[in-house]
């Protein structure tokens, strides 16, 4: 496959001057709806924001600073690299959220404050503006992003009547002028529970009927991402990984920059690019790329004021936790990080706080402060939680739980239909398709058991062997 080849926003406008605009595919993400007066929070901006609204000001603060402290350490374990991320993944929050609220005896949503992210509370912008009209002349546009403003811009020029909202597994909206979309590959703000900046969501391999959309376009377009990360490990890279060829797939990645001069590409840039042959990074303000595309009647477009704050307006669709729910809310999110309770709250016993919570339900608080000090190898809490889990909620999973945390991993497999995980894994792999959380949750189960037998073979293996030589 060919180099990256990095090109100035002239050199990239040499090309695009030989391509029509029913060949371009825009692949876009949270820095166009950040962009001018819609002004919405780009990815780690909202992920902070979702952690100090959801887990309190002191958890936030002190899981950001564990987070900060894993990274480093990491950095330091391969000589300057880091396979973490600066911020926790959006998704992972957000799904713990959605999890505490569904465990909440009085509901009170954090999470609906994303039904804001739309033009009902927000302008579109002047590169909403300009990927609309791009749309009515034939290029397609993909986006990560839940907020309806493109839809509105085209409507706004073309109709009311002019484009629809289809949901054939993914939300699209077609055009009555030709056969381009806009593909909401993440679900739309005006339908909450299919919004896919939860883990729930992003989990899931992208529908085959789009995937074969995508391989079209790998055949005869030009794609071009523009405010997009090249973050989404669970659902696009695999995706575009799978359709990786010789001599296929022509990209431009917009590497948001204020000049053009050569910019450093980061692992996920690369990465991202990779999967295609033809491979260009143009670094350039977003918006001097879209400029390309501009009509001089647009000249008089609006882009300056404000809708205003977005953290005010995402409080008029959402609820507000208090202290206790926010104290409940961290028990699940600490969980999902990976970070234990004890190293998040700065009180000297937890545990006692813990089981004080209330807006809470009772499975929910008892098994999440189990699986917090599992987290920390605290063996009374461990076993205290583990007696009363396993007397009040008796099921399979749950015994494998407890038999895991315990070291028991025989028992904990004996609790799992092998059987019939092995036919779901084997359907899964010969459709090419990704083995899901549900199955996965099985899988990882067996596999502890068998690496750790198999360790205790050889270091009985070894042991033996070293009597023999003594001797």
């Amino acid at each position: 496959m060919s180099n990256i080849e990095i090109m100035k926003l002239e050199d990239v406008v040499s090309v695009l001057n030989g391509i029509k605009l029913e060949n371009i595919v825009f692949w876009i993400g949270a820095g166009i709806d950040c962009d001018g007066c819609t002004g919405l929070p780009l990815g780690g901006e909202l992920t902070q924001f979702i952690l100090r609204e959801a887990c309190g000001e002191e958890g936030a603060k002190n899981i950001m600073k564990t987070w900060k402290s894993r990274k480093e350490n990491m950095g330091k374990f391969l000589h300057g690299g880091s396979i973490i991320e600066d911020f926790p993944r959006l998704e992972t929050i957000i799904e713990a959220v959605r999890h505490y609220e569904s465990e909440q005896l009085k509901h009170i949503s954090l999470i609906e404050g994303l039904r804001s992210f739309s033009v009902r509370f927000h302008h579109y912008n002047l590169s909403h503006h300009i990927l609309a009209k791009c749309l009515y002349s034939g290029a397609n546009i993909v986006t990560t992003n839940y907020g309806d403003f493109i839809c509105q811009a085209y409507k706004d020029m073309y109709g009311q009547e002019s484009i629809r909202l289809e949901n054939n597994e993914l939300y699209t909206y077609s055009n009555n002028k030709n056969d381009a979309k806009i593909y909401h590959i993440h679900g739309i703000s005006e339908d909450i529970f299919t919004i896919g900046a939860s883990l729930s969501k992003v989990k899931n391999k992208l529908p085959d009927s789009f995937k074969r959309k995508v391989r079209e376009w790998f055949e005869n377009k030009y794609i071009i991402f523009l405010g997009y990360g090249g973050v989404d490990n669970l659902d696009v890279n695999p995706m575009l990984l799978s359709l990786r060829e010789d001599n296929v797939g022509k990209v431009i990645y917009v590497k948001h920059s204020g000049d053009d001069n050569i910019a450093e590409i980061n692992t996920n840039e690369r990465r991202l690019v990779t999967y295609f042959d033809k491979k260009i990074v143009c670094p350039c303000n977003t918006r001097e790329f879209l400029n390309y595309f501009f009509d001089h009647e647009d000249l008089n477009f609006n882009d300056t004021e404000k809708s205003g704050d977005w953290k005010k307006i995402f409080f008029e669709t959402a609820g507000v936790f208090d202290s206790d729910m926010q104290m409940a809310c961290l028990l699940v999110v600490s969980y999902y990080l990976g970070i234990p309770y004890s190293q998040i709250y700065s009180g000297k016993d937890w545990y006692r706080r813990c089981l004080r919570l209330k807006n809470v339900s009772d499975w929910c608080k008892h098994y999440y402060i189990f699986l917090n000090s599992v987290s920390e190898d605290n063996s009374f809490i461990k076993k205290k939680e583990g007696k009363y889990l396993a007397k009040k909620y008796s099921s399979g999973l749950m015994k494998s739980d407890i038999y895991a945390a315990n070291g028991k991993l025989k028992q904990a497999t004996e609790e799992i239909n092998i059987n019939k995980v092995e036919k779901n894994v084997n359907e899964i792999i010969l459709n090419r398709g990704i083995i899901q959380w549900d199955n996965l949750t099985y899988v990882n189960r067996m596999i502890q058991f068998l690496s750790t037998e198999y360790l205790k073979i050889v270091l009985k293996s070894k042991r033996n062997c070293f009597f023999v030589c003594f001797r």
